[in-house]
């Protein structure tokens, strides 16, 4: 689901695709993002994605759980501090998983910014998961902000 009207093949390049999870990395590639589109005159797309958990491949149920409305929220909330005209900022809620979804965006994107971790749980990694997931199957530059 996008929530900008305009297809991102009508907007201003370069298209720069961020990916956010709400975690203060995604916060800081989302400022570096915006400071790129900013300076190349370019389109800022945030996109946040969410997915019910999964056991043994099956959907599990989670009650009085909101998913995607809480992905929405950290969508927004990422939105509000970005600097650019409202037709240069396209915000994307994908339901999905985050790897996949940003390589495929990858594909119209002249780039793609993550945090250097996220969400994940694993402090001690150099490199989450998903910036590494880009870094071997994106289709444009790969931009890992510390």
């Amino acid at each position: 689901m996008t929530t900008n009207q305009s297809p991102t093949n009508e907007l201003p390049r370069p298209l720069i695709v961020v990916g956010v999870d709400g975690s203060p990395e995604s916060l800081k590639a989302v400022a570096w993002g915006a400071n790129q589109a900013r300076l190349t005159g370019g389109t800022l797309e945030l996109l946040t994605t969410w997915a019910y958990p999964r056991s043994y491949g099956a959907p599990l149920v989670v009650t009085g759980a909101d998913l995607e409305g809480s992905a929405r929220t950290v969508l927004e909330k990422a939105a509000t501090d970005v600097d650019l005209p409202s037709e240069r900022l396209v915000k994307t809620l994908v339901q999905g998983a985050a790897p996949p979804e940003l390589v495929r965006r990858s594909h119209d994107a002249d780039m793609v910014v993550v945090g250097h971790r996220g969400h994940g749980g694993f402090s001690e990694l150099v490199l989450g998961s998903v910036s590494t997931h880009l870094t071997h199957h994106a289709v444009c530059p790969v931009v890992v902000v510390r």
